[in-house]
């Protein structure tokens, strides 16, 4: 309910910001699930224009709703304001799949040679030395290391700057322990 009034008040500063100079804020929502409320994919679609910055956190990327749309043009949710508005993503592992496959496509996709090869008794696996090489595309994270990261390990990506990367966060104790000063 707070939750609710909060984000409600947000939008209404958007709305006054939009005109005028205004410095840059910062909006946080975690655990997203638990406090969306209908008004949040219009704090999403006003707050960039308005300056403000938003961050929100929730478990599975599926959380946030399905990016299908009903007969009436109705979004299911406010995945598509979010995904529309990303300038960098920050994504630990997504057990599922639906979750997975959009953080791979947000990364997007690279050239890369994709190469077949004959062989002669596929159960035994013995090459004739033909095959072809074409090009094509590769996600350039695919979704099951998405499903795979392990803690502490995230996706890291740009979608505007067509970067994409797995980081692992290290704990200060353990960077000492490596012997790097913190």
């Amino acid at each position: 309910m707070l939750g609710s009034a909060i984000v409600q008040d947000l939008v209404a500063i958007c709305d006054e910001r939009q005109h005028g100079e205004q410095r840059p804020a910062l909006t946080v929502i975690d655990e997203h699930s638990a406090c969306g409320t209908p008004q949040t994919p219009r704090l999403f679609s006003r707050g960039r224009g308005a300056g403000l910055s938003q961050h929100v956190g929730t478990q599975e990327v599926a959380d946030l709703g399905s990016a299908e749309t009903d007969v009436s043009g109705a979004s299911g949710g406010m995945l598509p304001q979010i995904a529309g508005n990303i300038e960098v993503l920050l994504c630990g592992r997504q057990n599922m799949p639906a979750s997975a496959e959009l953080v791979a496509a947000i990364a997007g996709t690279r050239g890369a040679w994709i190469t077949t090869q004959q062989t002669l008794a596929p159960a035994a696996g013995l090459l004739t030395g033909l095959g072809s090489r074409s090009r094509g595309r590769e996600y350039r994270i695919h979704p099951d290391t998405i499903k795979s990261l392990d803690v502490a390990e995230f996706a890291v990506v740009e979608p505007r700057r067509s970067r994409a990367v797995v980081v692992r966060v290290f704990h200060p104790d353990e960077l000492r322990r490596r012997g790097v000063e913190c």
